[in-house]
């Protein structure tokens, strides 16, 4: 269903039409780190979304196959993990590829917890450089790299507020090559005070501005919230872990961007027209936007959803494209990861 957009800046409502699913070391002279970008996002709380008419639970079964996909990465990490730290590296090289995949592999197995639910969460982004010989480099380069970032991360986590904070997510991408330099960075996003999960539906009183903290439409909660962030943090679902014993992690992490100035396909279903700045948003289309949201990101056939691969992440940006009666939009940042099951230990 689409909204069609008005000159005035106003838009049709849409009927009311509930989704019936849920919303669901050491430094070595070859490395340099580069920069470290922090960035708070605020929420309020971290709640997942549910529809005014009854739903089904979302559920997420285990079945053997993928309980052997998994061990089978466990594997892979863990004999990464002992060549690190044991006497098996000298002569021994990997692609920067490999780097990429393990480092981002292993930091999140031996420290995420992206089946927690927070109150809300900070971004951080950290490059480092490597000298690469043919595309490779060596092991005990590798393990410096990952010393590094394991450095990096204990920093980050004693520079927050309070003890119940956790990291939920380590993404690793090879930014660049340059001649025989590689250019490696580590973006986390580290939850902070945990919450639990419940459900909050958008009653008659959520009526947002639509961006920059610019608060409801009667004028409070300027400075705190706006109607991005409130479909933000319902979006930001606590998974459904199918047996309380397992954890996870995710792995081959991808982000994708989205809005609808820069994809058109999308008008309509997400915020963004020619509006005034101070554009109200009522609380049926807050739930529209919501609804429309959870389908583009979570259903394969949209063409968002990488294959095989869940969305766990959703930042949403407030785009301004000029002052006064001009294009404005919400631009989503979404993660994905495939879903690694990590079985207790003894």
């Amino acid at each position: 269903m689409l909204i069609p957009y008005w000159s005035d800046g106003q838009q049709q409502s849409p009927a009311n039409n509930c989704q019936t699913n849920s919303i669901n070391s050491q430094k070595h002279k070859k490395m340099k780190k580069i920069s470290r970008l922090w960035i708070i996002i605020p929420l309020l709380a971290l709640f997942v979304y549910s529809c005014k008419k009854e739903q089904e639970p979302m559920t997420n079964p285990v079945d053997q196959a993928q309980l052997e996909k998994s061990q089978q990465i466990i594997q892979r990490i863990e004999a990464f993990d002992a060549k690190l730290t044991g006497n098996f590296k000298s002569g021994e090289s990997i692609s920067v590829d490999s780097l990429v995949w393990y480092t981002e592999a292993l930091e999140n197995y031996s420290h995420a917890r992206p089946d927690l639910a927070y109150e809300n969460f900070v971004v951080s982004k950290t490059t480092y450089t490597v000298t690469l010989d043919n595309s490779n480099l060596s092991l005990t380069d590798a393990a410096n790299v990952y010393a590094d970032m394991q450095t990096d991360l204990t920093n980050e986590m004693a520079e927050l507020p309070g003890s119940d904070n956790y990291l939920k997510l380590t993404d690793v991408a090879l930014d660049s090559v340059l001649g025989n330099t590689a250019y490696v960075s580590a973006s986390r996003i580290i939850g902070l005070r945990l919450v639990a999960g419940i459900y909050e539906p958008f009653d008659e009183n959520d009526d947002w501005i639509w961006g920059y903290d610019q608060g409801r439409c009667d004028g409070t909660m300027a400075g705190v919230s706006d109607a991005s962030n409130e479909i933000q943090r319902r979006m930001n679902n606590t998974w459904v872990v199918p047996d309380e014993s397992y954890r996870f992690i995710l792995n081959t992490l991808e982000t994708i961007e989205v809005d609808p100035i820069g994809n058109p396909e999308f008008q309509g279903r997400l915020f963004g027209g020619t509006f005034d700045f101070y554009h109200c948003i009522n609380n049926e289309m807050m739930t529209y936007y919501l609804e429309q949201s959870h389908v583009i990101f979570n259903d394969p056939s949209e063409g968002i959803q990488p294959n095989n691969k869940h969305l766990y992440h959703v930042q949403i940006d407030d785009a301004l494209y000029g002052g006064g009666n001009s294009i404005i939009s919400h631009h989503y940042i979404a993660t994905y990861g495939e879903i690694t099951l990590v079985p207790p230990t003894d």
